[in-house]
């Protein structure tokens, strides 16, 4: 099996030819102690060179469908600029439903790629939550005492703004909030600390993951749950683990790009 490996801002991804796909499991090849290793596998689908738009889907380390990933989406974007030359093309993201979100690449000099997302979704049956009737953009759980902002953006995230993300025992309570009961396709939990209205920094816990070195949707959703609380600018840069996002996020349009760094890493045959 032949595989590329690639990672954002150190959340780090092999692709892999849907066929290849359905012969081994994900969950172990997502093993970093014996085989590749990987936050999230990128599962293409077969293209042609001259293709205008590209399909692929994100399986996490555990095996579940991802839904949306942006840093994900970034590296496939330099994936398929390498393979075709193309600098500006469609992608279309499978869904866990089976259906799919279209997002527009675009490459930009020194292995950056800009990417128009989704717009996102905020009511409760779209989050989803299992109690419809709560409010999803001041959500309380037992495991956090303060109320949480919950946004759809290709997949579910809650952003919990505080004083200090580094202080938050993000390794204890991320798993809890990931799988609450209230969320029952699990969620992708977000600490974020507004450093001025241009800045935010922000660790991340991935559902499905674990702590990852960035989230690429994570971002959008922190940007997204800052400027509805009118903390930040429209353009704002994102400050995680592993480096740097710049999310520009319209209220009035609900327009949302995201811009940052993707990697490769190297080539591989699985024996």
């Amino acid at each position: 099996m032949h595989f590329t490996k690639m990672h954002g801002l150190g959340n780090d991804f092999a692709l892999i030819s849907e066929a290849d796909s359905q012969m081994h499991s994900i969950s172990q090849l997502a093993d970093r102690h014996t085989a590749i290793g990987f936050d999230q596998a990128i599962i293409i689908s077969d293209f042609k060179s001259q293709d205008s738009f590209f399909t692929i889907k994100f399986l996490n380390a555990d095996g579940s469908h991802a839904g949306g990933c942006g840093n994900g989406t970034r590296a496939a974007a330099g994936y398929f600029h390498k393979v075709t030359g193309q600098t500006d093309f469609k992608i279309h993201i499978t869904l866990p439903s089976g259906d799919y979100d279209v997002v527009e690449a675009s490459i930009m000099p020194n292995d950056i790629a800009k990417i128009k997302m989704p717009k996102p979704k905020f009511s409760a049956d779209q989050i989803p939550l299992s109690n419809l009737t709560l409010d999803p953009q001041s959500l309380i759980t037992s495991h956090f005492n303060a109320s949480g902002f919950c946004v759809n953006v290709g997949n579910p995230h809650i952003v919990f703004i505080v004083d200090d993300c580094l202080k938050i025992p993000l390794e204890t309570i991320g798993y809890s909030i990931e799988t609450d009961a209230l969320f029952p396709e699990r969620i992708n939990v977000e600490f974020i600390s507004i450093i001025n209205r241009d800045i935010l920094k922000m660790r991340v816990w991935e559902r499905g993951v674990g702590i990852t070195q960035a989230c690429g949707t994570g971002a959008c959703a922190a940007v997204i749950a800052a400027s509805h609380q009118g903390l930040i600018n429209q353009v704002c840069k994102v400050l995680l683990d592993g480096g740097e996002l710049d999310i520009d996020y319209s209220l009035d349009t609900q327009t949302l790009y995201m811009q940052g760094a993707y990697k490769f890493v190297y080539e591989g045959q699985l024996l």
